[in-house]
């Protein structure tokens, strides 16, 4: 009788490590999932701002060297790195107008404020553990955030000196 309840208590011991293993991954896996969205958005997020700091000819090109600066300072394990999902889009509310000189027939910019807002969409792929074990079709999660920040500029004038007529 004290055999049978031994064996008893050792069958149901190992389907509880079973079950606490498998809630463990479960775990492991959420907290990857939320750890790479939240890398994701995070880059995002610095990526929009630089986009929108400077000449709007030239924000994706700031976008871009965020996220290849995020992903020169963290590996690939689990999460990919964070890239652009498509070009930077940019929103001219107000822009400086183009005026003539009707004296020497150039026609200039006079510089001013731009305003606007640059929109940044990234992905990251994560690659849960669990999932890829659970559904061997679906071996990857893809994450997307969308960052709007104001655009902020001060265009130079590129008018002729009045020194040189």
């Amino acid at each position: 009788m004290a055999e049978r309840q031994n064996g008893h208590a050792l069958i149901e011991s190992v389907i509880g490590i079973v079950v606490l293993v498998f809630v463990c991954l479960a775990i492991f896996d959420l907290s990857m999932i939320i750890w790479g969205a939240q890398i994701n958005a995070t880059t995002c997020q610095a990526a929009a701002r630089a986009a929108g700091r400077g000449d709007p000819g030239e924000a994706t090109q700031r976008a871009e060297a965020v996220i290849a600066r995020k992903e020169e300072s963290a590996g690939e394990v689990l999460v990919s790195n964070p890239h652009l999902f498509g070009p930077v889009q940019i929103s001219l509310t107000s822009m400086p107008k183009s005026l003539h000189d009707p004296l020497t027939g150039v026609v200039f910019n006079p510089g001013g404020p731009i305003i606007g807002t640059v929109t940044v969409v990234t992905e990251a792929v994560i690659r849960p553990f669990v999932l890829r074990i659970l559904l061997p079709n679906h071996k990857s999660l893809t994450v997307k955030s969308e960052q709007t920040f104001p655009l902020t500029y001060v265009m130079p004038s590129n008018a002729p000196d009045s020194s040189d007529r």
